[in-house]
């Protein structure tokens, strides 16, 4: 893969703008990653003229989570995904609500809204089904005033805001088959805590995440 760098600017501010651009791929004699279409092949000097393949654009992966709903969120613990990516890292996960704007999270100060702080984050679910949406806000809305969820009973290791995230997801799964007597079965439910844990990650947080360190690592060398 060769990485063409954008000859425009090469300015630090704008390199930092840069890296949040889509990317785009093209295959010529070689594998390309490029911010703007080059004129010219990498690898023999042509010019593109014929491409092995259509250029595709590689997407911006992250978000704004506050403008997200019905949907399940990461970023990372502490730092940003620059830092994560380049080293491993712990995530925190919120839930976005019904209509846009705070995002929920259970912390050590217990069930919080925030109105900044998720604006570079990760989609790891979402739903569409309208008999989910209905029960989501009033789930969430329940869950977050509960005392099983207060500032006392949050453990770091044992009890946080993927307990959280988990808890809901089966909450409005059990809310839809109680009203409609048909589970939409949002995630596998075992009663083993740590099996949920592994099988959501595996399913759902590490695709995201390895797609959002792969679009960090062509950035990184296109900048």
């Amino acid at each position: 893969m060769a990485f063409l760098p954008n000859s425009l600017n090469s300015s630090g501010n704008s390199s930092q703008l840069r890296r949040r651009q889509p990317l785009i791929c093209v295959t010529h004699c070689c594998k390309m990653a490029c911010l703007d279409v080059p004129h010219r092949c990498s690898g023999c000097g042509e010019k593109l003229y014929k491409l092995k393949s259509p250029a595709f654009y590689l997407p911006i992966p992250y978000v704004n989570g506050h403008k997200t709903t019905f949907s399940i969120l990461v970023k990372p613990t502490n730092g940003s995904w620059h830092d994560c990516h380049e080293k491993d890292a712990d995530f925190h996960v919120g839930i976005s609500p019904r209509d846009a704007g705070g995002v929920s999270s259970y912390t050590s100060d217990g069930v919080i809204q925030e109105l900044n702080g998720w604006e570079e984050s990760l989609i790891v679910f979402n739903i569409s089904n309208p008999e989910c949406e209905m029960m989501w806000g009033k789930c969430l809305d329940q869950m977050s005033s509960e005392e099983k969820w207060s500032k006392y009973k949050y453990d770091e290791n044992r009890y946080n805001c993927f307990d959280f995230a988990l808890s809901l997801l089966t909450q409005v799964d059990e809310s839809v088959k109680s009203f409609f007597g048909e589970s939409p079965k949002l995630i596998p439910f075992s009663f083993n805590r740590e099996e949920m844990r592994m099988r959501f990650v595996r399913r759902h947080v590490m695709p995201q995440v390895k797609i959002a360190a792969n679009y960090h690592k062509l950035s990184v060398q296109v900048s």
